[in-house]
């Protein structure tokens, strides 16, 4: 049987901000909404299955919205 692991990686990006970790035992991502301007991201909302959501940044710029049903890509506006 395989395994896997979590990896962290980055931080990438600007000067600002904070980093930040949602864990792992969190019942997978089922949405995730981005707000990003042209040349950054800006925000990023995840609910996960567990119920639990988690927001890091601010609600700046245009606003994409990903939805998934047991871990499968099911819709984005």
């Amino acid at each position: 049987m395989a395994t896997s692991s979590a990896v962290k990686a980055g931080p990438w990006g600007g000067d600002g901000g904070d980093a930040f970790d949602d864990g792992w035992d969190n019942g997978g991502v089922s949405k995730l909404t981005i707000y990003y301007q042209p040349s950054l991201l800006s925000d990023i909302h995840v609910a996960y299955g567990n119920g639990t959501t988690m927001h890091h940044g601010g609600t700046l710029g245009i606003k994409k919205e990903v939805i998934f049903m047991d871990f499968i890509y099911l819709y984005d506006h």
